[in-house]
């Protein structure tokens, strides 16, 4: 009797190791199951990222080919008609490896912009978004373009050479972070020439100093950074059109404006405030303690003659004092009509902007006068005492003719 009861302890304790054995067995491959669905969840959503990664490649060489253009007709689809269901449809949803992309434009991702008309890209810039996708998994990328490329990264550029004659000073500031004079000087002033730079006087460059020939110095001149000598030239182009009959409409019956020559003179204590965003002029000039205010981001001022400020104190103001919010373009030789197109800023004038003058002559004269923004030009020549404050916020925003520039990247969650 007693082997019969041990016989069905023995059997009760093999059964209940046999279930044991099968849990654990069961919740091992439940386990497993789980981690595999997790790793392939993770698997796909690594894909469908680097998909919607290719969608972005695609989208900026779309926006790059037409950042010339403007971006108004990719906002607003291949049917051109805001407000349909192509709008901002850069590339509809395509096969990619194992997945698919489709790729949108939004004009500042799609919030109530500058001008209140998302589908008018008053800015130049937009947002490009991607989305890749895999079963059961997406993934939203989304990157901020300018139209134009990085242009000038130093505070003087000429296509000839440098002469510099006076008690000159070249340094630089961020005018994201704060006005010039609100933090200590910085030290990305740099100037650059493909010929030769020429210091005479008391010269003060808090930068360096880049040249396609030699740098020659009087003793109280100093460069703060590198000074480097037979460098490769460079060579750049610039978006330009010629004078129409059309341009200044804003100034029709201006005092300072004769439409007849396309000519702009004001100079006493006058002060004028200009609302377009772009000009074209045969000459421009402005003299005494005249004021000339740009209301507008991203003015641009086309010039077939001569640019030229003269005078005690007169003044050309930016919008935000932020010296991007002016570019002026001068003539190429294709635009030929007579003597080239120069730049001349004399006396105590004050300017904020930047200028492409690749076939003129750039000459500053004055007594301390003040200069925000950045130069390239063909020739370059600085008497008296001229400072000259480069914008470092305009490294990797300057436009140049078509092309774009990247500036943000993010995932959308």
């Amino acid at each position: 009797m007693l082997e019969h009861n041990q016989d069905g302890a023995a059997l009760f304790l093999v059964m209940i190791v046999i279930i044991l054995i099968t849990a654990i067995a069961t919740a091992a491959l439940l386990t497993s199951k789980t981690d595999f669905a997790i790793a392939q969840n993770e698997r796909r959503s690594v894909q469908a990222f680097y998909i919607a990664e290719a969608g972005l490649v695609y989208g900026c060489e779309i926006l790059d080919n037409a950042a010339g253009n403007g971006f108004n007709d990719e906002l607003a689809g291949a049917d051109g008609t805001p407000g349909t269901s192509d709008d901002g449809l850069l590339i509809k949803r395509t096969p990619f490896g194992n997945g698919y992309f489709t790729v949108l434009v939004m004009d500042n991702e799609g919030a109530v912009t500058e001008d209140g008309d998302p589908f008018n890209d008053a800015d130049g810039m937009v947002t490009i978004e991607s989305i890749g996708e895999r079963p059961l998994t997406k993934r939203i990328l989304r990157m901020d373009v300018k139209s134009g490329h990085d242009s000038i990264p130093v505070a003087l550029f000429s296509r000839k050479h440098f002469d510099m004659n006076g008690s000159i000073h070249i340094d630089s500031y961020d005018s994201d972070v704060e006005p010039y004079g609100h933090f200590p000087m910085r030290y990305s002033g740099d100037v650059r020439s493909n010929g030769w730079i020429d210091m005479v006087g008391v010269v003060k460059i808090y930068g360096s100093a880049y040249s396609g020939g030699i740098v020659t110095m009087t003793p109280n001149c100093f460069v703060y950074g590198e000074v480097l000598e037979h460098q490769d030239t460079i060579s750049f182009d610039i978006d330009y059109h010629p004078c129409d009959s059309l341009c200044n409409p804003d100034l029709i019956g201006s005092p300072y404006y004769d439409a007849a020559t396309q000519t702009f003179n004001i100079g006493g204590s006058d002060a004028i405030s200009l609302n377009g965003t772009e000009y074209c002029f045969k000459s421009f000039t402005i003299g005494g303690r005249a004021t000339v205010t740009f209301t507008q981001p991203k003015v641009k001022i086309y010039m077939e003659g001569d640019f030229t400020m003269n005078g005690n104190r007169c003044l050309i103001k930016v919008k935000d004092d932020k010296p991007d919010n002016l570019r002026i373009y001068s003539k190429p030789p294709d635009w030929e009509t007579g003597g080239r197109a120069n730049v001349t800023l004399n006396g105590r004038s004050d300017f904020y902007g930047v200028v492409y003058c690749p076939y003129g002559e750039l000459t500053l004269n004055g007594g301390k006068c003040e200069y925000f923004g950045a130069f390239m030009c063909d020739e370059v020549t600085l008497n008296g005492n001229p400072r000259i404050h480069y914008d470092e916020a305009l490294h990797g925003v300057l436009h140049a003719a078509g092309g774009i520039t990247i500036f943000g990247w993010r995932e959308k969650r």
